[in-house]
């Protein structure tokens, strides 16, 4: 039986520069050993505004226009959060490359539903790894802000 995984992280301003290069594989040199190069171009975005912007830019972007609050947004506050989607070899390896896709962009679809598609920085699957995770660089608001 096959499992879901989910991990979410918060990231800071600062911290969007190295994301922006890691998730869109801007530079060959990476940590993971599961990244293989030669398919990077599998990889592929479901977002599809803004895809020339660095999402340092996006999230900052998104902030003034979402952001309600009377107080000064924080340089170093947390400005995204990072949903990673995925689950075992064996899940994917039953589907067909058009389930595949279906399965990532249902949970597209579901976090867009609930937190809104213009908090949806990028939303990317990576093909080039072992098992592809769907990777979502979100910002999120409260009732409050």
């Amino acid at each position: 039986m096959s499992k879901l995984v989910c991990n979410f992280d918060k990231y800071k301003g600062v911290q969007l520069y190295g994301m922006d290069i890691h998730i869109q594989r801007k530079t060959d040199n990476h940590s993971n050993k599961d990244i293989d190069l030669s398919r990077k171009h599998l990889n592929y975005e479901l977002v599809a505004e803004h895809q020339n912007e660095h999402y340092y830019t996006r999230a900052k972007n998104r902030i003034e226009q979402g952001y309600t609050g009377k107080r000064k947004i924080r340089k170093d506050g947390v400005w995204t959060g990072n949903v990673i989607i995925s689950s075992d070899q064996e899940f994917f390896k039953k589907l067909t490359p058009e389930q595949e896709r279906e399965f990532f962009k249902t949970a597209y679809d579901f976090y867009c539903e609930k937190y809104g598609k213009e908090n949806v920085i990028s939303a990317m699957v990576h093909k080039d790894e072992t098992t592809p995770p769907f990777t979502l660089v979100n910002c999120t608001f409260n009732e409050r802000r």
